[in-house]
């Protein structure tokens, strides 16, 4: 008996089938992770800018992420991949080093911040050879402080700003601790780092946010 449909004709309806459909990407208001997104942030007399390269796979799960690429003077000095994961918004890798399990860095509840306190105990897994850096520590997080929001001088004054804490930041090591303040709309308007008693303050710049496209 000859099979119903020759060997051609299957090859030839496997080619012509429609690709899979692609995964569709998650997007925050806290944390713009559309391509070409652009932030220039300043820290005393240095300048960076952050911008969101594309969309890739990245980390143990293949989380589709927001690559965002962090320069200097037009030089690349680091990257990490961010994704929208359930109500999170979750770092996959860090400098293409994926971070196992990721390390959860702001929670929405319908869209707004969340007041919440969550334990991090992650990996980051080295590119070729060596042993895993430890991250862990407590973060905390809350809405900033109307006198806060003032001085961030940035989006809509109406809207809550997310203010993620941590205390107790240890970094292979290293002890840490730092305050971010992420704006609706703008994403991360400022940062404080703190080690070794001296304070690092990166601030974003007057009119320094760009929003890209989907």
């Amino acid at each position: 008996m000859q099979p119903l449909f020759g060997a051609s004709l299957v090859l030839a309806l496997a080619f012509s089938a429609p690709p899979p459909a692609e995964e569709a990407f998650t997007y925050s208001p806290y944390y713009p992770m559309q391509v070409g997104t652009t932030w220039n942030y300043k820290s005393g007399e240095s300048k960076f800018t952050v911008t969101v390269k594309d969309h890739r796979r990245a980390g143990p799960q293949r989380l589709l992420c927001a690559h965002m690429e962090t320069s200097q003077d037009g030089k690349v000095i680091g990257s990490e991949d961010v994704t929208v994961q359930d109500d999170w918004i979750v770092r996959v890798a860090s400098d293409d080093k994926p971070i196992n399990p990721p390390v959860k860095i702001l929670e929405l509840d319908k869209g707004a911040p969340k007041s919440d306190v969550w334990p991090v105990n992650s990996k980051v897994e080295p590119q070729a050879g060596g042993a895993a850096q430890s991250l862990a520590g407590t973060f905390v997080e809350g809405t900033a402080s109307a006198d806060e929001k003032a001085k961030l001088g940035v989006g809509d004054p109406q809207a809550p700003v997310a203010a993620v804490s941590c205390q107790d930041l240890d970094a292979n090591g290293s002890k840490y601790s730092f305050k971010t303040y992420y704006v609706k709309e703008i994403g991360m308007a400022k940062q404080e780092i703190t080690a070794g008693g001296l304070t690092v303050t990166l601030e974003l710049e007057k009119d320094g946010f760009k929003a890209g496209s989907k």
